[in-house]
């Protein structure tokens, strides 16, 4: 699969269309020929765009813990812990999700679910902060 992406037929009677990000091949299928060179130019735009992330088996729990640890030595403890603490409703509803399966409408399922179990606003406001730095960061 060149630099480029690829389109194919399987076997089996599916178009595919193909690019590599990070040594990772992501897929995507149509029907036809056409709707499969369709897919490949979304990809490649994405691609280009620095929006197309390669696959990850890592899950939102491990993600936050890695980078609250992270930012041990540029922030306060204090800081650190307020993040934890922030997240920690997030992280025990969301945190089995694969970072590349998280869905803004699972977050707003999330954030409603907090809200109807009590969790103030400015809680849940803080939250979403924190998870939204957090994310950032994971994408680069």
């Amino acid at each position: 699969m060149s630099s480029s992406g690829s389109v194919y037929q399987r076997g089996d009677g599916p178009w595919c269309a193909a690019v590599a990000v990070a040594g990772r091949k992501i897929v995507r299928y149509g029907k036809t020929k056409r709707e499969a060179q369709q897919r490949l130019r979304e990809l490649l735009n994405q691609v280009h765009q620095g929006t197309l992330a390669a696959p990850t088996k890592m899950t939102l729990a491990e993600w936050v813990q890695r980078w609250s640890t992270s930012c041990e030595g540029d922030r306060r403890p204090s800081t650190v812990r307020s993040y934890r603490l922030n997240l920690a409703p997030l992280v025990e509803r969301l945190g089995t999700v694969r970072l590349d399966k998280l869905t803004p409408m699972m977050l707003d399922f999330t954030f409603a679910e907090l809200r109807r179990a009590g969790i103030g606003t400015r809680r849940i406001q803080q939250g979403y902060a924190v998870l939204h730095t957090s994310l950032n960061e994971a994408v680069l």
